[in-house]
């Protein structure tokens, strides 16, 4: 883990980083500006721990005082990896595994009393999504962001219904007792999205699911709809069946859809069942067509490289993006990589992948996805 970040060797380089003193800049600015006894950072994508441990040493130089903490995801799946790698957790009081809102509640409650021992004290909690109250951004710089228009993000659901995807480690966290998906009623985001429409007057609304429930969604614009309220909206997908209705595909652009952001990974549908993918290959250019028609753009992240993948199929991948390269927008590229802590890390033999020889180290997609990507073991 240490070798992948490189944080330790980061924080002790001469180079010239425009992007990271701007990054110091505004740490030890907001520090003076605020003095705050508690600085909370949460990581929902590997490539983003380096900035925030990066964050968590000029917060330790700039105000020694303030208590750290970490949560999201990637903590809950590489806690162990993280905690093994001398150093790297170094400065960090408290990290979250599971839920912010009980942790916090914690956290909060202690003042600037430091926690005791040598590492971090490590808070578990759930929650239940449907017992949370509107998000409250009041006094937050939520116009502050890198975007020319004004949006705000909110999620329908934890997790991924389907969670199956072998290769998905953030979407195989549903599938365990400790981390079970669990979706908001259409009645709760309606009053959610109304909320943040009335008080704050957005552009846009992003859900910033790991995969959506577009039957939610759709009954919750309805409601929304029906009370007065429109929005402009997208949402993270899969290639559903029930997108090939070109009925239901207008109705969502007549509700506000405007980009679905879908997972793409192969037209074999041998490749993808071998994954439990849940794709019929067969919706893939029916879906398309709709979602062109109704002036819903497929924004399609893009994953080459499925167990067993032979250069004909590659080549049949790459030549339908090409064919539809018109009528689709891409959000990321990158070749797969067994996460350790995904399905097919954890048992390659069962999905024909032998990384016998491979050695423990760690590899990403530095070249084509931004900050990395997925990380896992490296293949043959």
């Amino acid at each position: 883990y240490g070798g992948l970040l490189d944080v330790r060797a980061e924080a002790g380089s001469a180079r010239a980083d425009p992007v990271r003193e701007d990054l110091d800049r505004r740490v030890a600015e907001l520090l003076d500006d605020f003095r705050p006894t508690l600085v909370a950072i949460s990581v929902p994508f590997f490539s983003q721990i380096a900035p925030a441990l990066h964050v968590v040493r000029r917060v330790r130089e700039h105000a020694p005082g303030t208590s750290v903490a970490l949560g999201g995801p990637q903590f809950r799946r590489h806690l162990p990896g993280l905690l093994a790698t001398r150093g790297l957790l170094g400065g960090v009081d408290a990290i979250a595994l599971g839920a912010g809102e009980p942790a916090l509640d914690r956290i909060l409650a202690r003042g600037r009393t430091r926690p005791a021992g040598p590492g971090p004290e490590i808070l578990q909690g759930g929650v239940d999504v449907r017992s949370l109250p509107v998000p409250d951004f009041d006094g937050l710089p939520i116009e502050s962001y890198l975007n020319p228009e004004f949006h705000l993000g909110l999620v329908s659901c934890f997790g991924c219904w389907w969670g199956r995807c072998a290769f998905c480690s953030y979407g195989n966290m549903s599938l365990s007792k400790e981390t079970p998906y669990q979706e908001k009623s259409r009645e709760q985001l309606a009053r959610e999205i109304g909320t943040l429409l009335d008080r704050h007057g957005p552009r846009q609304i992003n859900v910033t699911d790991e995969n959506s429930n577009l039957s939610t969604l759709l009954a919750t614009m309805r409601l929304l709809a029906a009370s007065g309220r429109r929005t402009v909206w997208n949402a993270r997908c899969r290639f559903e069946h029930r997108l090939r209705s070109i009925e239901l595909c207008r109705e969502l652009a007549d509700l506000g859809c405007n980009i679905l952001f879908i997972g793409f990974d192969s037209t074999s549908q041998r490749l993808l069942d071998s994954v439990d993918r849940g794709v019929d290959v067969g919706d893939i250019e029916p879906i398309l067509g709709n979602l062109a028609e109704v002036g819903i753009q497929p924004r399609l992240s893009l994953m080459l490289g499925l167990p067993g993948e032979t250069r004909a199929e590659a080549e049949a991948t790459c030549r339908t993006l090409c064919e539809n390269f018109h009528r689709i927008g891409l959000d990321a590229i990158q070749r797969m990589i067994p996460e350790p802590t995904a399905l097919l890390g954890e048992d390659p033999g069962r999905y024909g992948l032998d990384l016998a020889g491979c050695g423990d180290g760690l590899s990403s997609n530095p070249d084509t996805s931004y900050g990395g990507g997925r990380f896992g073991r490296r293949r043959l």
